[in-house]
């Protein structure tokens, strides 16, 4: 799906908690069997379930500022590692994907059940096994 209309709606300023519970509806529409998120009139469905001006949120993604605000957001993502939505970034550590929900509350509850030496190991560990081109 095109997630740039959902992002732009979502990278508006907006007061905290307006974001988050619109956050929360969009998700719902795309990974939560809501129907979707891939046009204007279902991101505004989510933004006025959110209590939202959903319209007029719509009406606002479009200005040159905010497709602006959302390259430059989706550049720093990039650099930090993003390579798709949801993609989660909290303290350096990467969450990708709605099933990577559950491991980030965690994480930022503070019960991660892989402490960082641990995560370190792995990522030092060798490669097992190697392809070789076929050619």
């Amino acid at each position: 799906f095109n997630p740039l209309l959902a992002l732009r709606v979502s990278s508006l300023p907006l007061p905290e908690a307006a974001r988050r519970a619109l956050i929360d509806r969009l998700f719902a529409a795309v990974w939560g069997g809501g129907g979707g998120a891939d046009d204007t009139a279902r991101v505004a469905v989510a933004a006025s379930a959110a209590g939202l001006d959903g319209a007029q949120l719509v009406l606002d993604a479009g200005k040159p500022e905010v497709k602006e605000r959302l390259r430059v957001q989706t550049s720093d993502a990039l650099a930090a590692g993003a390579f798709g939505v949801p993609t989660m970034l909290a303290d350096d550590e990467l969450f990708w994907g709605v099933d990577s929900l559950p491991h980030l509350e965690r994480f930022l509850d503070g019960n991660d059940p892989v402490d960082s030496a641990t995560a370190e190991r792995w990522a030092n560990l060798p490669a097992t096994a190697n392809r070789r081109a076929v050619g």
